[in-house]
């Protein structure tokens, strides 16, 4: 079903939770190597790895995970 617009640009994770999350991913990367497909879960405030795996299929090598790219943040400027 359709969602109002305002709804629609609300975010969703606080600065704490992106903060964590940002943190998890470089822990799994340090540990198992960059292009990772992470699974988490956001429960209380904490968030939780459920499952961290590497990316293993690419359609092309201009679909290749570039670790150097911009991450989006919740503060447009």
């Amino acid at each position: 079903e359709p969602i109002d617009a305002v709804r629609a640009e609300t975010l969703t994770l606080d600065d704490d939770a992106l903060a964590q999350l940002n943190r998890l991913a470089a822990h799994c990367e340090e540990f198992y190597g960059n292009a990772r497909d992470i699974e988490w879960a956001l429960s209380d405030g904490q968030v939780y790895l459920l499952q961290c795996r590497a990316i293993t299929t690419s359609t092309s090598k201009s679909a290749a995970i570039d670790p150097t790219a911009a991450v989006a943040t919740s503060d447009p400027a």
